[in-house]
């Protein structure tokens, strides 16, 4: 019999195991092989980091969530699709607090619907919420508010 073994490596060139072949017959392994064998470690070694990183980015994005459920300002994370639409992924409490409404609404956890922007001027508040997301700024400004009980607020977005 015989075995043929190679290094799984990591990006940073740390070793994260072996890729070993087995024959069924005493002998060596062509160049061929070899560099199959090569091109699998490879491929390993690549599959390896990227669940290690997925692993690493969730465990972040746990922590950014917890500490944002907690604050006592409005946190909220939206994504905003080609077409436009405009949709929370994330909202803490104080959200909620703010629009009068427990986050598992659909219009806090959801699809942000125009009547809780108010009637000063929606198209204003998804322009600057677009240009934020364009150019990865900063953007702030003042928008009304209605809530779900009636009442307006004023609040800042930064």
């Amino acid at each position: 019999r015989s075995l043929f073994s190679v290094p799984i490596f990591g990006a940073d060139d740390t070793l994260l195991g072996t890729f070993a072949v087995y024959g069924r017959s005493v002998g060596a392994f062509d160049p061929e092989q070899i560099a199959l064998v090569e091109r699998y470690a490879g491929l390993a070694g690549f599959a390896f980091q990227r669940e290690v990183e997925h692993r690493t980015l969730e465990a972040t994005e746990r922590r950014f969530r917890s500490i944002a459920s907690h604050l006592p300002v409005g946190v909220f994370e939206a994504v905003i699709s080609s077409e436009g639409e405009f949709t929370v992924t994330f909202a803490n409490d104080a959200v909620a607090t703010l629009v009068g409404a427990p986050v598992s609404d659909p219009v806090v956890g959801g699809k942000l619907v125009l009547p809780l922007i108010g009637a000063a001027n929606p198209d204003r508040v998804f322009a600057d919420i677009r240009r934020a997301a364009a150019e990865a700024a900063v953007v702030r400004s003042e928008h009304e508010l209605r809530r779900r009980d009636g009442k307006t607020r004023w609040i800042e977005t930064i």
